[in-house]
């Protein structure tokens, strides 16, 4: 007896496995949306006001992948495992409020925003 595979739906069920590994796996290389600690960024970046020095000009959804990472951001320190863990912004005069969405980042260490 001769076994033969099926593949029947194997077209329908790759996108949803590959879009599930996207939200599962920020290092996914096939996955060129920005991550949830990218979109808490955006959103402090958001709210900043006064950027003088124009700090945050890099901090942007891109389709570049590089641009996707934001620990490849300036002022933005991650472990190596990819979680954000520091935002140093010192001394650039920056003008705002902190977003709520910066709760989210819940591996962070520090925030330095003095001047």
């Amino acid at each position: 007896m001769e076994k033969t595979w099926r593949f029947n739906g194997f077209g329908l069920r790759l996108p949803f496995l590959l879009l599930l590994l996207c939200l599962f796996n920020q290092n996914f290389e096939l996955c060129h949306s920005l991550n949830d600690k990218g979109s808490a960024l955006l959103r402090f970046k958001d709210v900043i006001v006064s950027d003088p020095y124009g700090a945050l000009l890099d901090w942007r959804q891109n389709e570049d992948e590089e641009d996707q990472n934001p620990c490849s951001w300036f002022g933005v320190g991650c472990s190596h495992h990819g979680k954000v863990v520091t935002l140093n912004l010192r001394d650039l005069c920056l003008g705002g409020t902190l977003a709520p969405e910066v709760g989210s980042l819940i591996h962070i260490k520090s925030i330095i925003l003095a001047e």
